[in-house]
């Protein structure tokens, strides 16, 4: 059993979201209760897609355990968006392997003139956003035009330049919190003007890889031993 847990928990790392639902609907069979397992399945079936079973799992874990933190919020999320909005955000999401540092080309940035806490809760880790320049500053925006955010003025100047010289740039939100939502931007192409200058002063980021594991794994893994991890996590660094 514990050998399926893990491979069922593995899969949901690597995102391979159908090879998780299977682990994890067999392991139901022996244990129909099973809230972790439920949990798992649930989580799998959102980021599927599988939006009705998705909702469906969460509301009979929540019946058993009205105060599973994990349950709560994924469920609040599904009933506060439509299908349309969900099926876009997880179409959306980027995988880990894109986030790799890369000094001049790479950069995180805490976003200011947030949105109201009501439509920023709608973001997940790893959902691509886009940047909607203006004549003075760059907004952030979801691709149905939703306002996020804004990048701070220091970054805004230098950025505009290299937008208005052709460069492009994937950006995805990295973390998010009440008040907090911070972008992880990278430079995918650069315009003839500028080609031979990077968009960022290079510096040492921390590999935002491990960030979306860590969501990840608080979706998927009981709530406790996902803040045991990242205490194990922190020490080692």
């Amino acid at each position: 059993m514990e050998d399926a847990v893990s491979d069922a928990i593995s899969a949901a790392l690597a995102q391979n979201w159908d090879r998780a639902i299977e682990i994890n609907k067999t392991i139901l069979k022996n244990n129909k209760d099973d809230l972790e397992t439920l949990c798992r399945l649930a989580y799998a079936y959102l980021q599927y897609g599988e939006i009705d079973k998705a909702k469906k799992l969460y509301k009979k874990i929540l019946a058993a355990d009205r105060y599973n933190c994990v349950a709560q919020k994924n469920y609040l999320k599904i009933a506060n968006l439509s299908g349309t909005h969900i099926k876009t955000n997880i179409s959306s999401r980027v995988s880990p392997s894109l986030f790799i540092e890369e000094p001049g080309r790479t950069k995180i940035i805490q976003l200011i003139n947030l949105a109201p806490f009501r439509i920023i809760s709608k973001l997940s880790i790893g959902d691509t956003v886009q940047l909607n320049p203006k004549k003075h500053a760059i907004e952030v925006r979801g691709i149905d035009k939703t306002y996020y955010g804004a990048i701070p003025d220091d970054v805004t100047f230098r950025l505009l330049k290299f937008i208005e010289a052709g460069n492009t740039y994937l950006v995805c939100i990295k973390n998010i919190q009440k008040n907090y939502i911070s972008v992880f931007i990278r430079e995918m192409s650069r315009g003839k003007k500028l080609n031979h200058q990077p968009s960022f002063s290079p510096a040492s980021l921390k590999d935002f890889a491990t960030t979306i594991r860590k969501e990840i794994k608080k979706g998927v893994l009981p709530e406790e031993e996902s803040d045991d991890e990242e205490v194990q996590e922190e020490s080692e660094e």
